[in-house]
């Protein structure tokens, strides 16, 4: 009789471990078996064959059920899950949600493709400064922070690398942060690669994913995937290249346990199969700039753009005493454009009509009733929604504190932007992009139409800063770029320039001169002076030498524990409990408990925080495991609210 150890995707524990079953002959390791598992049955993942366990527990083992008909998964799948485990403190459950598809035990259907057999590997000529670019990256043996401006042509060398990949036998991998953004990058780079590019985003079915994800199983046929964080976990046997595009985008952090980060999992992912790995983006994360200061990355720069582009003139307009959304510079401006019949960026990253609704009585303002955020007026629904839980509702009559009928809408949104603009300028064709507008439209006929020219006035959210490329667009206009960068969050100001800056390089890319101009009240800001010289790394300066003030990363490691109860009161006792009865190393700090911004999810559910910093990482895995049941853990947060 054979026995062998299954790592059992069902398993919540956090302390990895496996469990022994009676084994088939012919089962190996990677394989992919169904197992009982309690009273349930679990998939699981053979980890060791030939197992002897004690004689008198034999018998009391049970038999793995079915051996799920797919090849093993590869060893670096394998050890990547087990690596995840540990390194973000998260279940066997957790991790092999996240790596396998779900369904995967169903009958496939099977979906045809068109496979063109002749592969057309144009050559692009390539600039001196991408020559040289591309030299320095072959030559790494490290992985490369790829950091170009805005136009600077970072795609074409993308498309020499993954030439040369697949022409070695090896797959690609190209990751982007918007659903959008594939399409785009998929379209162009199918031209290169015809029959060897596929596309993974989270619009195609459960059913398509899945099949994409049992290809790269069964399939070792070279191949480039373009698609969000999540292809990551494709089970390639042979992977040459990782390029994250964007790498700076806050996208690329995984929201639900494990909460992991593209980069890092990326790097960890290269290591296992020596891929070259590229973290491309002409605004990198201070994590990863100051990771190649201490000779942990090689940092390859363009930093001019490619052709006849030249970066655009930046002009800071001065809005404290602005009372209306556009400030007069811009409206000119915008005349100006449209009677040249040159097109015109503009975001503002709020959603909705008006921000909220307060009342003008007591003062207080309608929040979500499920998680005490504040709701935002959609004056074509007519409701208020909540942008964490997406609950809606009318506008209230009287304030539901003080009873009183004086409610006001303040702020404002995209949608009432929209309607500003499309009153001032009624002949203008305008689209908008942000989330609101995706759950209705295509955004890819939206994106088809503004590279054609049919779109005037581009308006939307941080979605139409991220890597759009429109030769018509010659103006941008940023508006709230205080709002930006003035959160309260320790990563706001690195987050809120980037975004500025990638909005700004949105314009003037094709051979007319482009113009940005940033509304804000605080022109004399000397970020917003680097962010006119299109100086990133005076930015990454700046900002490194007030992280390290307040010990933030790179400088230590955070971790973020929620302790979640039936009422706030029990939240919060469950957290000073945790901490009376922890004994925290010398090197860890402890911040809390607090309350967090949205302290309230799913109407009963109530968090109370505890933040930990510490020099050491392992220091803190080995706290985080043995958190009590019932808590929500977020290792390397990007945001602490």
């Amino acid at each position: 009789m054979n026995f062998a150890e299954i790592d059992v995707t069902q398993y919540g524990g956090l302390e990895p471990r496996t469990f022994t079953y009676q084994a088939p002959d012919k089962v190996a390791i990677g394989q992919i078996v169904k197992v009982p598992f309690g009273r349930q049955q679990s998939l699981g993942i053979v980890r060791k064959v030939d197992v002897r366990p004690a004689q008198h527990i034999r018998s009391k083992l049970r038999p793995i059920k079915e051996t799920i008909a797919v090849p093993p998964l590869p060893m670096a799948t394998v050890e990547l899950a087990d690596w995840m485990k540990l390194y973000y403190v998260a279940s066997s459950h957790q991790v092999w949600t996240t790596i396998l598809p779900s369904g995967l035990h169903a009958k496939r259907r099977q979906t045809s493709r068109e496979v063109t057999n002749t592969p057309r590997h144009t050559p692009i000529t390539l600039s001196d400064t991408q020559q040289h670019a591309l030299a320095a990256i072959q030559a790494s043996t490290q992985p490369v922070i790829l950091q170009g401006v805005t136009g600077s042509g970072k795609t074409h060398i993308y498309e020499e690398l993954v030439r040369q990949t697949l022409k070695s036998g090896k797959s690609a991998l190209l990751l982007v942060p918007e659903i959008f953004l594939t399409r785009q990058l998929h379209k162009r780079l199918e031209q290169q690669f015809p029959g060897e590019i596929i596309a993974s985003h989270s619009e195609l079915t459960a059913a398509a994913r899945r099949n994409i994800w049992l290809d790269a199983l069964s399939d070792a046929t070279p191949k480039l995937f373009v698609g969000p964080r999540s292809i990551l976990f494709l089970p390639l046997e042979k992977l040459g290249l990782i390029i994250i595009d964007e790498t700076h985008d806050t996208s690329y952090k995984q929201e639900n346990a494990p909460r992991y980060i593209a980069r890092d999992v990326a790097a960890r992912l290269a290591q296992l199969t020596s891929a070259q790995l590229i973290l491309a983006s002409a605004t990198p994360d201070l994590t990863s700039l100051w990771l190649a200061e201490q000779g942990k990355l090689k940092l390859v720069s363009l930093a001019d753009r490619h052709g006849k582009q030249t970066l655009p003139s930046i002009r800071l307009i001065d809005t404290k005493r602005l009372h209306q959304p556009l400030a007069p510079e811009s409206i000119t401006a915008i005349a100006d454009r449209l009677k040249r019949e040159e097109q015109i960026l503009i975001l503002h990253n709020k959603r909705g009509s008006a921000r909220r609704l307060s009342c003008e009585a007591c003062g207080e303002t309608v929040i979500c009733p499920r998680c005490d955020s504040t709701l935002i007026f959609h004056a074509d629904i007519g409701k208020m929604r909540c942008h964490t839980c997406d609950f809606q509702q009318f506008p209230p009559a009287q304030c539901p504190t003080c009873k009183e009928p004086e409610l006001h809408f303040h702020g404002f949104g995209t949608k009432q932007l929209e309607v500003e603009l499309k009153e001032r300028f009624p002949q203008a064709r305008l689209a908008r992009i942000d989330r609101d507008e995706s759950q209705t439209n295509s955004l890819g006929e939206t994106l088809l139409a503004s590279e054609r020219g049919d779109v005037d006035i581009l308006l939307g959210t941080q979605m139409i800063a991220k890597g759009l490329d429109i030769e018509g667009i010659t103006l941008a206009i940023i508006i709230g770029a205080d709002e930006l960068v003035n959160g309260s969050d320790f990563a706001s100001r690195e987050h809120g320039l980037a975004l500025i800056m990638q909005a700004a390089g949105r314009a003037g890319r094709a051979d007319q001169p482009g113009e940005v101009l940033i509304q804000t009240r605080r022109p004399d800001d000397q970020l917003f002076d680097a962010i006119r010289d299109h100086d990133w790394t005076a930015v990454y300066k700046a900002e490194l030498t007030r992280r390290k003030q307040f010990r933030y990363p790179p400088f230590c490691y955070l971790a973020k524990i929620h302790f979640i109860a039936s009422s706030l009161s029990s939240a919060q006792k469950r957290a000073q409990s945790w901490l009376a009865e922890t004994t925290l190393p010398r090197n860890v700090e402890a911040i809390g408990p607090a309350i967090p911004n949205h302290y309230r999810t799913a109407g009963t559910r109530y968090h109370c925080q505890v933040i930990l910093k510490s020099g050491k990482r392992s220091d803190l895995t080995h706290l985080l495991q043995h958190v009590p049941p019932n808590t929500l853990i977020d290792i390397d947060p990007i945001s602490l609210f």
